[in-house]
């Protein structure tokens, strides 16, 4: 047979995309954020290598629900071979959750434009208890989606077959219809097993000329360009306590993450003039509340040296 008959044969069997299912984090937000991951490493005083081994090793029983905020700290000490206070502890899981909660504007545009083209869109994700507790409590644009997937309600991870079935069954369309993006190349597979069309994601540029490679950019919006933002531009959304932890948890960042320019109210202003101490740092991050915590506690202005 010719392979241009073949062609337009594979081309008419070929099924319409009728949805896309997204990650949640590092697709539909930014990368982890600098400043919420030093002062985690300072909490816990452990150097980056350590850290990140003990903090993944652990993560999938907590993306599952098999362990919750208090019980994943603990089995990183374990791990780490130290000891966490748990009001160390309490810091470390909003630290966490303000690590994984600054959104991607370009990517958050274009689910947009995908329900305007009436396009059924989802979110799959390994997500622990605690982050999907602020993040219903904070995103309204969550409702938008048309199924929500989270690893700690199903007992299922990515990337296991049953997590994407339950999420097509839950969308109402076919493997070969929905389109699915992931940071990892491993659920990328796992998606692709089951049928799925999916695409690793980088960056919304890679992504643009993925989508024309694989012949389907044609049927998606248009990815307009990726914007520039920083998470010190917008309203802080939770307010965690600082009440107990002296300044023996805190670390002392380098001058690009340090805040010495405060508004105080619910908006704050980063400055790089000069170095600061974490104290600082937690209040910009944390407004108005947070420094007034700090300053009772002693740990900002930052003492004499």
């Amino acid at each position: 047979m010719p392979l241009w008959i073949l062609f337009l044969l594979q081309s008419a069997h070929r099924m319409p995309l009728r949805a896309v299912i997204f990650d949640y984090g590092m697709v539909l937000t930014e990368p982890a954020n600098a400043l919420a991951h030093q002062l985690m490493l300072g909490l816990t005083r452990l150097d980056a290598a350590a850290f990140e081994h003990a903090y993944w090793l652990h993560r999938p029983a907590y993306d599952r629900g098999t362990l919750h905020g208090l019980t994943y700290w603990q089995a990183l000490a374990r791990t780490a071979n130290i000891m966490l206070e748990p009001v160390v502890i309490a810091q470390l899981i909003e630290l966490d959750i303000r690590m994984w909660t600054d959104l991607n504007p370009t990517m958050m545009r274009w689910v947009e434009q995908l329900h305007a083209a009436d396009l059924r869109t989802a979110i799959l994700s390994n997500m622990s208890a605690d982050v999907l507790a602020h993040m219903r409590a904070n995103f309204d644009w969550l409702r938008r989606f048309d199924q929500l997937t989270w690893s700690c309600e199903l007992d299922m991870l990515k990337p296991e077959p049953g997590i994407y079935r339950h999420t097509l069954e839950r969308l109402g369309v076919r493997a070969e219809e929905a389109l699915f993006l992931d940071d990892r190349e491993e659920n990328i597979e796992g998606a692709r097993a089951v049928g799925l069309h999916a695409l690793v994601f980088r960056t919304v540029a890679q992504l643009r000329d993925d989508l024309t490679r694989a012949g389907l950019a044609q049927q998606l919006p248009p990815l307009l360009a990726e914007s520039f933002r920083t998470s010190a531009n917008i309203p802080y959304p939770f307010k965690p306590t600082l009440a107990g932890v002296r300044r023996s948890h805190l670390p002392v960042l380098p001058e690009t993450l340090c805040a010495v320019s405060v508004r105080m109210g619910t908006r704050s202003t980063i400055s790089r003039s000069k170095p600061c101490n974490a104290g600082t740092c937690v209040g910009v991050l944390l407004s108005r509340r947070i420094l007034w915590i700090c300053k009772s506690e002693r740990i900002w202005p930052p003492r004499p040296t």
